[in-house]
């Protein structure tokens, strides 16, 4: 049976052929990619490594590798081994580029002692390698969190489409069809799929999102609050979602954003002391003030380093920055306020499906608006 209100079948129809439309230039853009790279000579093998599906194989054999995790049990280690406790002297003195908070490396107060062991973490001059027990139970828990991300992705898109077009109202073709469409999106979509690859905590963080987001739609404000606080322990610029939930009087949001942040940050603070977190604001600082022009670095700090030419866009650097640009420091912040601020006093959204868009909106601005 259609559904009886005409513009919410329409409503319907339009969101299938959107995902249909998005499917269809995603292979399109891939079967450019590769005949381009074969018509400049390149071997089709080649041709494939360098489109995002080579990032996919990771998922499933052994290769893993430590982007955050080498650097986050560097700092551990180095909090627990020196008299002083420092942390940042890792940012600064040795020049690596840790850039995550005293509250990020709480998990370690957590695992089991033999992963801690020099042994586990071999240091080199630029990176930290992991090894034993510690890179196995990493890869797979980052396998299961991109499962989670995609399963949480395709019930944040199921929930709505039910709430447009009501029970039973669908051919169940479609629903397939969406399911395997997000599958086959989410394992080819780079941030998420090389984010495994490379080791980075991101991967959890995009788990927490989008079970954040979808508890927000279900309705369990304060869950959504625990998923997206506990982002907030890791990524700093979460803290926006305080000011949004309270911009928008989302009350229990903001009790269970609270109720992960604030207890943990006393305990960090506890644990790792008053400098290190004061020096984290300077670490930040410093970020903001020289950003990174490595092409992955998506943001508008990166694009304006790229366009003036200012660092190598090609070759990343564990621990060379951007050099310093005024123009590119003042419009970094210039559009990370124009970003937050366009998402903070847009029109009030309503309750429900659109209070939770409201929330996509202000987690993506908090996204866009970071410098790296």
């Amino acid at each position: 049976m259609p559904p009886t209100d005409p513009t919410l079948a329409n409503q319907v129809s339009r969101a299938n052929r959107w995902l249909v439309g998005i499917f269809t230039s995603a292979v399109a853009c891939t079967i450019l990619l590769l005949a381009t790279f074969i018509m400049r000579g390149e071997s089709p093998q080649r041709a494939w490594n360098r489109t995002v599906f080579s990032a996919i194989p990771p998922l499933y054999v052994s290769e893993y590798s430590e982007d955050s995790w080498g650097p986050m049990g560097r700092a551990f280690l180095r909090s627990q081994t020196r008299d002083d406790g420092d942390i940042y002297g890792i940012f600064f003195d040795e020049k690596k580029k840790f850039q995550y908070p005293p509250t990020s490396l709480l998990i370690f107060f957590i695992v089991p002692d033999s992963w801690l062991r020099p042994e586990n973490f071999i240091i080199s001059e630029n990176f930290t390698t992991l090894k034993g027990p510690t890179l196995s139970v990493l890869r797979t828990a980052s396998q299961l969190a991109i499962l989670i991300t995609i399963a949480a992705s395709i019930a944040i898109l199921e929930l709505g489409i039910r709430r447009l077009s009501g029970p039973g109202n669908e051919r169940s073709s479609w629903k397939f069809a969406r399911i395997g469409i997000c599958c086959y999106l989410g394992l080819t979509f780079y941030p998420v799929i090389w984010a495994h690859g490379l080791g980075q905590i991101q991967v959890y963080l995009n788990a927490l999102t989008a079970l954040g987001v979808l508890a927000h739609l279900l309705g369990w404000r304060v869950a959504s609050g625990v998923c997206l606080g506990l982002c907030g322990l890791v990524k700093p610029q979460y803290a926006i979602l305080l000011i949004w939930a309270i911009f928008r009087r989302h009350w229990r949001f903001l009790c269970g954003f609270s109720a992960a942040v604030f207890p943990l940050g006393l305990i960090s603070l506890a644990l790792f002391g008053w400098d290190n977190h004061m020096r984290y604001i300077e670490v930040i600082r410093e970020i903001a003030r020289l950003g990174e022009a490595f092409w992955a670095n998506q943001s508008v700090n990166g694009l304006m380093n790229r366009l003036i030419g200012n660092g190598d866009p090609i070759s990343f650097s564990p621990v060379d920055f951007a050099p310093y640009h005024p123009l590119v420091h003042a419009v970094t912040i210039g559009t990370s306020l124009l970003i937050i601020g366009l998402a903070l006093f847009r029109r009030k959204a309503a309750s429900g499906g659109e209070s939770t868009l409201d929330l996509a909106v202000i987690i993506a601005a908090a996204t866009m608006a970071s410098p790296i």
